[in-house]
Protein backbone atom coordinates (compact mmCIF):
# COMPACT_ATOMS: atom_id res chain seq x y z
CA UNK A 1 0.00 0.00 0.00
CA UNK A 2 1.25 3.34 -0.63
CA UNK A 3 1.79 6.46 1.67
CA UNK A 4 -0.56 9.21 1.90
CA UNK A 5 -0.03 12.27 0.15
CA UNK A 6 2.32 15.12 2.15
CA UNK A 7 -0.34 17.35 4.77
CA UNK A 8 1.53 20.21 2.96
CA UNK A 9 0.77 19.41 -0.52
CA UNK A 10 -3.21 18.31 0.29
CA UNK A 11 -2.92 21.86 1.95
CA UNK A 12 -1.83 23.47 -1.02
CA UNK A 13 -4.12 21.83 -3.67
CA UNK A 14 -7.35 22.48 -1.54
CA UNK A 15 -6.44 26.25 -0.60
CA UNK A 16 -6.11 26.78 -4.42
CA UNK A 17 -9.44 25.23 -5.05
CA UNK A 18 -10.88 27.46 -2.43
CA UNK A 19 -9.22 30.54 -3.78
CA UNK A 20 -11.27 29.68 -7.14
CA UNK A 21 -8.08 29.69 -9.64
CA UNK A 22 -9.34 26.99 -11.32
CA UNK A 23 -11.88 23.48 -11.67
CA UNK A 24 -11.01 20.57 -9.95
CA UNK A 25 -10.31 18.91 -13.02
CA UNK A 26 -7.37 21.82 -13.78
CA UNK A 27 -5.94 21.72 -10.14
CA UNK A 28 -5.82 18.21 -10.01
CA UNK A 29 -3.79 18.11 -13.15
CA UNK A 30 -1.93 21.05 -11.85
CA UNK A 31 -0.70 19.23 -8.58
CA UNK A 32 -0.45 15.43 -10.72
CA UNK A 33 -3.23 14.20 -8.49
CA UNK A 34 -6.39 12.30 -9.05
CA UNK A 35 -9.65 14.46 -9.35
CA UNK A 36 -11.51 12.06 -6.85
CA UNK A 37 -8.68 12.39 -4.45
CA UNK A 38 -8.65 16.13 -4.58
CA UNK A 39 -12.88 15.66 -4.01
CA UNK A 40 -11.95 13.95 -1.01
CA UNK A 41 -9.57 16.30 0.01
CA UNK A 42 -11.89 19.20 -0.54
CA UNK A 43 -15.05 17.24 1.15
CA UNK A 44 -12.77 16.38 4.50
CA UNK A 45 -11.69 20.19 4.98
CA UNK A 46 -15.42 21.20 4.49
CA UNK A 47 -16.30 18.74 7.42
CA UNK A 48 -13.31 18.66 9.75
CA UNK A 49 -11.08 21.82 8.37
CA UNK A 50 -8.21 19.83 8.07
CA UNK A 51 -6.99 17.78 5.36
CA UNK A 52 -4.80 15.40 7.23
CA UNK A 53 -5.18 11.51 5.95
CA UNK A 54 -7.20 9.36 8.55
CA UNK A 55 -5.46 7.36 11.21
CA UNK A 56 -5.13 3.06 10.42
CA UNK A 57 -8.16 1.07 11.19
CA UNK A 58 -5.60 -0.95 12.89
CA UNK A 59 -6.85 -4.46 11.37
CA UNK A 60 -7.52 -7.55 13.23
CA UNK A 61 -6.17 -8.07 16.75
CA UNK A 62 -3.24 -10.42 17.13
CA UNK A 63 -4.25 -14.21 18.32
CA UNK A 64 -1.09 -14.60 20.08
CA UNK A 65 -0.69 -12.66 22.80
CA UNK A 66 2.16 -11.30 25.15
CA UNK A 67 2.12 -14.52 27.14
CA UNK A 68 1.94 -16.43 24.07
CA UNK A 69 5.35 -14.86 22.87
CA UNK A 70 7.04 -15.55 25.97
CA UNK A 71 6.52 -19.04 25.56
CA UNK A 72 6.99 -19.54 21.67
CA UNK A 73 10.14 -17.32 22.29
CA UNK A 74 11.37 -20.29 24.82
CA UNK A 75 10.14 -23.17 21.95
CA UNK A 76 12.14 -21.84 19.30
CA UNK A 77 15.11 -21.27 21.54
CA UNK A 78 14.98 -24.73 22.52
CA UNK A 79 14.20 -26.32 19.22
CA UNK A 80 15.05 -23.85 16.27
CA UNK A 81 14.19 -26.62 13.97
CA UNK A 82 10.43 -26.75 14.60
CA UNK A 83 8.20 -26.27 11.11
CA UNK A 84 5.87 -24.29 11.38
CA UNK A 85 3.07 -26.81 11.45
CA UNK A 86 4.41 -28.08 14.72
CA UNK A 87 4.57 -24.73 16.38
CA UNK A 88 1.01 -24.36 14.99
CA UNK A 89 -0.19 -27.37 16.26
CA UNK A 90 2.15 -26.93 19.82
CA UNK A 91 0.58 -23.37 20.54
CA UNK A 92 -3.43 -24.66 19.87
CA UNK A 93 -2.67 -27.78 22.25
CA UNK A 94 -0.86 -25.41 24.81
CA UNK A 95 -3.41 -22.31 24.63
CA UNK A 96 -6.95 -23.41 22.92
CA UNK A 97 -6.50 -21.31 20.68
CA UNK A 98 -7.11 -21.90 16.68
CA UNK A 99 -4.03 -20.27 14.76
CA UNK A 100 -2.93 -20.30 11.11
CA UNK A 101 0.53 -20.74 10.20
CA UNK A 102 -0.14 -17.02 8.66
CA UNK A 103 -0.81 -15.47 11.71
CA UNK A 104 2.22 -17.93 13.00
CA UNK A 105 4.97 -16.90 10.77
CA UNK A 106 4.00 -12.95 11.07
CA UNK A 107 4.53 -13.37 14.76
CA UNK A 108 7.90 -15.25 14.44
CA UNK A 109 8.71 -12.78 12.08
CA UNK A 110 8.00 -9.55 14.84
CA UNK A 111 9.59 -11.29 17.49
CA UNK A 112 12.69 -11.68 15.02
CA UNK A 113 12.60 -15.71 16.25
CA UNK A 114 14.56 -17.43 12.80
CA UNK A 115 13.60 -21.04 12.54
CA UNK A 116 16.46 -23.14 11.40
CA UNK A 117 17.37 -27.00 10.68
CA UNK A 118 20.23 -28.27 12.42
CA UNK A 119 22.82 -29.63 10.42
CA UNK A 120 23.48 -32.93 12.68
CA UNK A 121 19.54 -34.26 12.55
CA UNK A 122 18.07 -35.78 9.87
CA UNK A 123 15.25 -34.11 7.90
CA UNK A 124 11.43 -34.97 9.51
CA UNK A 125 10.03 -37.74 7.61
CA UNK A 126 12.99 -39.23 6.06
CA UNK A 127 14.21 -42.55 6.62
CA UNK A 128 17.55 -43.45 6.17
CA UNK A 129 19.14 -44.55 3.15
CA UNK A 130 20.85 -48.54 3.43
CA UNK A 131 24.65 -48.13 3.20
CA UNK A 132 24.43 -50.66 0.45
CA UNK A 133 22.89 -47.64 -2.03
CA UNK A 134 26.22 -46.15 -2.27
CA UNK A 135 27.99 -48.99 -3.04
CA UNK A 136 26.15 -49.90 -5.60
CA UNK A 137 26.02 -46.42 -7.35
CA UNK A 138 30.05 -46.66 -7.24
CA UNK A 139 29.99 -50.13 -8.80
CA UNK A 140 27.70 -48.63 -11.87
CA UNK A 141 30.16 -46.36 -12.62
CA UNK A 142 32.64 -48.56 -12.91
CA UNK A 143 31.09 -50.92 -15.27
CA UNK A 144 29.77 -48.38 -16.98
CA UNK A 145 29.56 -47.80 -20.79
CA UNK A 146 31.69 -45.18 -22.44
CA UNK A 147 30.82 -43.70 -26.30
CA UNK A 148 34.56 -43.01 -28.04
CA UNK A 149 33.96 -41.24 -31.70
CA UNK A 150 36.11 -42.74 -34.25
CA UNK A 151 37.10 -40.54 -37.30
CA UNK A 152 35.36 -42.14 -38.95
CA UNK A 153 31.34 -40.89 -38.67
CA UNK A 154 30.66 -44.42 -36.97
CA UNK A 155 30.53 -44.57 -33.19
CA UNK A 156 31.57 -46.82 -31.29
CA UNK A 157 30.61 -48.21 -28.16
CA UNK A 158 33.64 -49.41 -25.60
CA UNK A 159 32.66 -51.14 -23.05
CA UNK A 160 35.80 -51.07 -20.26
Amino acid sequence: MASPYPVELRERAVAVYQEGQGTLAEIAVLFMIGIATLKRWWWRFSKTGSVAPLPHGGGQPAKIDQDGEIVLREWVTAQPDLTLDELVEKYQEFFKVQLSQAAMSRTLLRLQLVRKKSRSMQPRGMTPRSSGSASNTARRRRGSTRIDWSSSTKRDVVSE
